[in-house]
């Protein structure tokens, strides 16, 4: 009998169990029901609404593309220390040029020796230059002379005359995506043309330094000398590319002079990863051996500031007979050609400047 009772209440207590479990199951699966309508209202709301309720993320206050681009490759800082001057330092001036810091050049004369040296100037070189029969004064001035105004107070018209920046100036190249050339060949090289000059000459480049060992360049005379002290880390890849323009062979390459001898006059400092500067004195030094090597043209692929110096050595190159043929620039063709390429000593041949 006992055995029967047992049998007969454990099924009772069972279903007992089970009903007071029902609330429970009854609630989750309400809560359960609750989320599924709150996530199927979501995905039904249109996009905006959705995303004006996440505040911190909302499209509202993400800012433009433009002000989020990175900067360009070639975008320098306002202070730069050059490894290659020995960490001489460039700065970009009020007017947006560059410069090595507080650094000047002059024509030398021993009144302006002593002016400076009264006035706290450091005389750092007094550099003859025989070819172009000139000898330049390069000085650092103490902070409250660091303007041509100031000097100007110091030192006498003729003097100032002949004063300016160490300036440093920045190679350039022709954009060859702003006119690409169609090719009925299965390769996108552009086709051959004919050599502009077919005579052995002279040419004169002021650039970077030229890789040599390219094979372009197994057949040609390549003469190069380095004007930049410490300049392990020379780059190489802007006058490389001159070259081979002029007098490089090979395939798809078509030189402009294929008989010429170059004398590359290596001026240009690394600046970054993406560029590369010359100061105004590298320029000089360049133009003195060139002159020496009595080359009569001149290859100047770079652009900068006005520069009274320079000015006079281009004058003085000029009047003896060598042509400078320099970059207008990279602004487009409606914008001025850029120094020292002013419009009187732009000469065009056959589209090439």
């Amino acid at each position: 009998m006992k055995g029967k009772l047992t049998a007969l209440v454990l099924p009772v207590l069972a279903t007992k169990f089970a009903f007071a479990q029902l609330p429970i199951v009854n609630s989750t699966l309400n809560q359960v029901g609750e989320i599924q309508q709150s996530i199927q209202k979501k995905l039904v709301e249109p996009l905006p609404a959705r995303l004006a309720k996440i505040e911190p993320f909302a499209l509202s206050q993400l800012p433009s593309i433009a002000e989020v681009i990175t900067e360009p490759l070639n975008a320098l800082p306002s202070r730069l220390s050059i490894p290659a001057l020995n960490n001489a330092v460039e700065v970009q001036l009020d007017d947006g040029w560059r410069a090595i810091e507080r650094q000047w050049v002059m024509l030398a004369d021993n009144q302006s020796i002593d002016i400076l040296q009264q006035h706290g100037a450091s005389l750092l070189s007094q550099q003859p230059y025989p070819a172009l029969d000139v000898v330049l004064l390069r000085f650092t001035v103490p902070a409250s002379l660091d303007s041509k105004a100031a000097l100007t107070q110091i030192l006498g018209d003729d003097q100032v005359a002949t004063l300016d920046r160490n300036h440093v100036y920045a190679s350039q190249t022709v954009d060859e995506t702003a006119n690409p050339q169609s090719s009925s060949g299965p390769t996108k090289f552009p086709p051959k043309k004919l050599p502009m000059c077919e005579d052995s000459l002279r040419i004169g480049m002021l650039d970077t330094a030229i890789q040599t060992d390219h094979p372009a360049f197994a057949n040609t005379t390549i003469v190069t000398h380095s004007f930049v002290e410490n300049n392990s880390q020379e780059p190489q890849l802007h006058g490389t590319a001159i070259a081979g323009l002029l007098v490089g062979q090979g395939h798809a390459l078509s030189p402009l002079l294929p008989h010429a001898q170059v004398y590359a006059a290596s001026v240009f400092y690394r600046q970054s990863d993406f560029a590369q500067g010359a100061t105004m004195l590298h320029l000089v030094d360049g133009l003195n051996w060139l002159a020496t090597q009595q080359v009569k043209v001149v290859n100047m692929s770079l652009s900068g500031p006005d520069n009274q110096i320079l000015a006079l050595v281009i004058k003085k190159l000029t009047e003896q007979g060598t042509v400078i043929v320099a970059a207008a620039g990279n602004e487009g063709p409606a914008a001025p050609a850029m120094y020292p390429a002013p419009p009187e000593l732009i000469e065009v041949r056959n589209g090439f400047i």
